[in-house]
């Protein structure tokens, strides 16, 4: 998965969930870092951001002592194994790291290949809507960024990016496209 990906995917399960997401937020990667700033974005008040906040954390914790409670023999065996190997399964476990993080580098470099296109700077959109350039624009940002941001430039159709295969047979094929998004 793409970072991108998955920031609007967390977006979307706190959408779903709401300010309850601060509580589970702390266990699911990505929702724990975006959750806090959607609360203020959505008006979460204060005292619930903190009691919620707080709940969240307090259940994290309470898991990983109670699993530390019950299983601390099993690690106990694990860091003693661990320990025979010594040298050798540090580098293991380094090599095996490394090469996770070679192979990410190397699907995003990839992925970002394959999106490569002609991008315009605001000036170049203006200059051309100017000088009559038949151009439809696309304006496919969240709610959320329409909301923290709710201006649309001039002639701009607004597709929310979830509809946007169901508005491709409105687009007209005579002129430029341009997807306006963050």
């Amino acid at each position: 998965m793409e970072p991108d990906y998955c920031v609007r995917n967390t977006e979307n399960v706190f959408r779903k969930l709401g300010p309850v997401s601060l509580v589970i937020g702390k266990f699911v990667p990505g929702l724990q870092t975006l959750a806090p700033p959607m609360s203020g974005l959505t008006g979460v008040g204060f005292l619930a951001f903190l009691l919620l906040d707080t709940l969240g954390a307090l259940l994290w914790a309470a898991t990983f002592i109670g699993l530390g409670m019950v299983f601390h023999s099993e690690a106990e065996e694990i860091l003693r194994a661990a320990a025979e190997f010594g040298l050798l399964a540090g580098i293991l476990v380094c090599a095996v790291i490394l090469g996770y993080f070679a192979y990410k580098f190397f699907v995003r470099q990839q992925f970002l290949r394959s999106l490569r296109m002609r991008k315009l700077s605001p000036l170049e959109v203006n200059d051309r809507l100017e000088r009559g350039h038949q151009m439809h624009i696309i304006d496919i940002r969240h709610d959320y960024d329409l909301r923290a941001l709710p201006f649309i430039l001039p002639n701009a159709f607004r597709v929310p990016m979830e509809a946007i295969e169901e508005y491709a047979a409105e687009i007209p094929l005579d002129s430029d496209v341009l997807l306006c998004c963050n």
